[in-house]
Formats: C-alpha cells, structure tokens, sequence
C-alpha cells in the first residue's frame, strides 16, 4: 500500500489545479434567427388629373375628340382605373348637359385602345422605377347632333381600385 504524505497531496493538488487553468478552453456557436416583419399599405393616389376640354362642337357636325392623361403615384400593379357614367347619365348614355337649359350632348368614354371604357375598368400599366404609371381617358362626343347653343359640361368619377 503506498502512503502519501501531506506534501504529495498538496502537490499534487497544485499540479492538478495548474492543468486545469493551462487546458485550452473550447470555443462554441451558437446560432439563432431573427425576423424581420413590416407591413406595407398601398398610398395609390392621383399625382395628375386633368379635365378634358373638346374643341367647339358644330350642331349637327362630325365627332369631336378630347382626351387626358391620368397620372398615378404609388399604385401596385393590378390597380384598375374605374369610370362612372357621370352625372347625366341616362338609359346606358352618358351625357353632358347644357347649363342654361336641359339640353344634352351624348358622348363615350374611350380607352387607350380606343374601345369603350369597361364598365370593369381598364388596368393601369405597371408603374415605373418612380412609382408612376399614366393611362389616356378620351372623350368623343357623337355626331349628328342638333344640339341648341351653349355650354355643356359632365363630370365623371374616376376610381383607383388596387389590390
């Protein structure tokens, strides 16, 4: 049987103690996510509407054309631009209306295309890197009416529908 003396022990009790603080210590990782969460509204408005003016129409003359653009800002993609049929509209017509009497003048709304506008809307082009997008409303009033003299005027409802 071996006896250890007091001083074996402490020493080595030092010798054990100076191994442990020489011994390299293990490096780790750890690794964890994180979520990046932000919710995003739409800010689809008007940046330009311009009303459409038509040249003076001669009672019982040929079509006459006016148009406008309408210029967007900030609308997604899929937004439809949306017409109502105006103030004097009556049996699928629309109409403006002479202020000094109750005289009318039939006219249509065009699309780009230059077929009627849907009653569904048409679609708004993709915006551009600024976030604009522009569409082209035209107007043509009919020919062959026999309208009296004056000033007639609509106005129309336009609506930015998007997603």
């Amino acid at each position: 049987m071996t006896v250890f003396s007091r001083n074996h022990v402490i020493a080595a009790l030092a010798l054990g103690a100076t191994a442990l603080v020489a011994s390299p210590v293990l490096a780790g990782e750890v690794t964890g996510n994180l979520n990046l969460n932000v919710a995003v509204q739409s800010n689809c408005s008007f940046d330009v509407l311009s009303d459409i003016s038509f040249p003076t129409y001669t009672a019982g003359g040929g079509v006459i054309n006016g148009s406008t653009i309408i210029e967007t800002l900030g609308c997604p993609d899929g937004t439809v631009v949306k017409v109502n049929g105006g103030l004097n509209y009556a049996n699928d017509v629309r109409r403006m209306k002479n202020g000094q009497s109750e005289d009318f003048l039939r006219y249509r709304v065009l699309a780009t295309s230059f077929d009627d506008w849907s009653a569904s809307g048409e679609a708004l082009p993709a915006p551009d890197f600024d976030g604009k997008a522009m569409i082209t409303l035209r107007g043509q009033v009919f020919a062959g009416q026999w309208a009296v003299s004056g000033n007639y005027s609509d106005t129309l409802v336009i609506t930015l529908d998007f997603p």
